[in-house]
């Protein structure tokens, strides 16, 4: 981890950011307190849909219903969006 001033960043811009390029974290300090954060983002992984195109009946889903596996209700706290139940 890297720590610089902003000053001395201004100047230095291209080097941090190839070392963030290469993984390297950088600080970026004003008064000796860390104000910014330069890392490089990491690329998620693609999400793969299964090859099986399967459709299951709601019929079907719910025979797998049982006492031992049903919850009870449970609070999803405050709405936060536009909810309405």
């Amino acid at each position: 981890m890297e720590q610089i001033d902003i000053n001395q960043a201004k100047i230095q811009s291209e080097s941090l950011f190839q070392a963030a390029r290469n993984g390297d974290e950088v600080i970026t300090t004003q008064d000796n307190q860390p104000i910014l954060k330069l890392v490089q983002v990491v690329k998620s992984k693609k999400y793969h849909r299964s090859r099986c195109n399967k459709q299951y009946p709601l019929e079907e889903l719910v025979k797998g219903i049982s006492p031992e596996n049903l919850h009870s209700q449970f609070d999803s706290g405050v709405d936060l969006g536009n909810e309405v139940w």
